[in-house]
């Protein structure tokens, strides 16, 4: 008997075992070979990829066609025929592994669009979808770091103005106040100005002296309040982009204050550290950006388009980031929050873009896109109610004692006892008559099998 029942335990075990193994194969299984099917203008091929690590590729199609003003690119592929118009279609560049297309890590077949872009497609880099964003995430007291907030209005919605009061503090002599700016625009013109194709976008202009506007650049215009103090070397300011990089400094008449160069963006970061001086009075800068990818890309990934690690495949982060990490840089003096205080004022930080975009050698003005305004103010802190004094209490009077009442017998009444109730047995009783009968039963069956 104890070999029959350790051989039954033991083939459990082994099926449970090999059923383990089988989940586990099934859920790390991958589905490869896939096939996509990539359609080029209603023309469709299917290609089958073996492995993750393959590259999606053009399969055969061109990387570009036609000349000058016919000049075309087959930049990549999207989920969607329409990708201009299709705000959640994805994009992916021929460079890529095909694992990209599964962030969800279950490969399978499906149906690719080549994304072309002409002539006019890259004069969509001047598009009115471009946005300027002021402090988009901040929050009011990251804006006045060292003061006590009262009260903000909008800081939830980045595309309207943005107001914070703090309190006026009078023992504070100045004001510490940051700021952060995001320069935003579609993907289409993102695609484009990345991967740069053929170097379409540049061309030797862009490095000849800054007041040579014939090449492709993008002037970002910061304007504080004339009352915030600035300081005359600005330190620990952030330009975060993969698509422009920062070359010249200017006071707002053109006046060139610093010179960064084409090697101011460091390979594989898309941060640039840009500390620069600014003569006493001014209150606007303009960071003239080139393009980053000077000279076109042909391994352009959407990864790299991204600000963070890669999360959402197909998905882009695309806005440029212009901040300020020094405390030192900007504040305002007390007087100035003084005033304020008094007479209900705001300061007003805001900014735009603007700019010219040259394929194939032709000027495009991208249009001046304002951003919105941010105001910063103060209050008077609200006065601290005296206290009232504490009333002094009046003495309390002793009573005249009461005159003793007469006693008088009352019968005592004996309370009733219940006897406490027995609860019911019957189920329990039941219970262990039944494991009495299924223990003798049992011994009865192993005696009868000994003998």
């Amino acid at each position: 008997m104890r070999r029959s029942f350790k051989e039954f335990i033991a083939v459990g075990l082994i099926f449970l075992l090999i059923l383990s193994l089988n989940i586990t194969a099934f859920a790390g299984a991958t589905a490869y070979p896939i096939t996509l099917t990539l359609n080029y203008n209603g023309q469709t091929k299917q290609v089958v990829y073996n492995n993750p690590d393959e590259q999606i590729g053009l399969q055969g199609y061109p990387y570009d066609g036609g000349a000058w003003l016919f000049k075309y690119y087959n930049l990549g592929w999207s989920d969607k025929s329409n990708f201009r118009d299709d705000p959640n279609a994805k994009f992916w560049y021929p460079s890529e592994k095909v694992s990209h297309l599964f962030p969800d890590g279950n490969p399978r077949d499906m149906t690719l669009y080549l994304v072309t872009f002409t002539f006019a497609d890259f004069q969509s880099t001047t598009g009115q979808t471009n946005k300027v964003m002021i402090d988009k995430n901040f929050t009011p007291q990251q804006a006045m770091p060292q003061s006590t907030i009262e009260s903000a209005i909008n800081w939830h919605d980045n595309f309207l103005d943005k107001t914070a009061y703090a309190y006026y503090n009078p023992t504070q002599e100045i004001v510490p106040v940051n700021f952060s700016v995001n320069f935003h625009y579609d993907k289409s013109p993102a695609i484009i100005t990345f991967s740069n194709p053929g170097g379409i976008l540049t061309n030797s202009a862009q490095w000849s002296p800054p007041t040579n506007n014939n090449n492709t650049y993008m002037d970002l215009v910061v304007q504080f309040d004339p009352r915030i103090t600035i300081a005359t070397s600005l330190k620990e300011i952030y330009f975060t982009s993969w698509t422009y990089s920062p070359s010249y400094i200017f006071d707002k008449d053109y006046n060139l204050l610093a010179s960064f160069g084409e090697n101011a963006a460091v390979q594989g970061n898309p941060t640039t550290k840009i500390d620069f001086d600014l003569p006493a009075g001014n209150s606007e800068f303009i960071i003239r950006c080139h393009i980053r990818n000077r000279y076109g890309s042909t391994t352009a990934t959407t990864q790299a388009l991204m600000l963070h690690p890669y999360v959402n495949n197909g998905n882009f982060i695309t806005d440029m980031v212009l901040e300020s990490r020094d405390i030192n840089n900007f504040h305002i003096k007390k007087a100035v929050a003084e005033e304020l205080a008094n007479s209900g004022d705001l300061l007003k930080t805001t900014g735009y873009i603007f700019g010219n975009a040259r394929p194939a050698a032709v000027n495009t003005p991208i249009e001046k896109m304002n951003g919105n305004n941010i105001f910063l103010g103060f209050k008077q802190m609200p006065a601290t109610p005296t206290p009232s004094p504490t009333p002094t209490p009046s003495p309390t009077p002793s009573p005249s004692p009461s005159p003793k009442p007469t006693a008088t017998l009352t019968p005592t009444k004996v309370p009733h006892i219940t006897a406490p109730q027995t609860g019911d047995n019957t189920p329990i009783l039941l219970y262990v008559a039944i494991a009495v009968v299924a223990l003798v039963a049992g011994l009865v069956i192993l005696k009868k099998r000994k003998k």
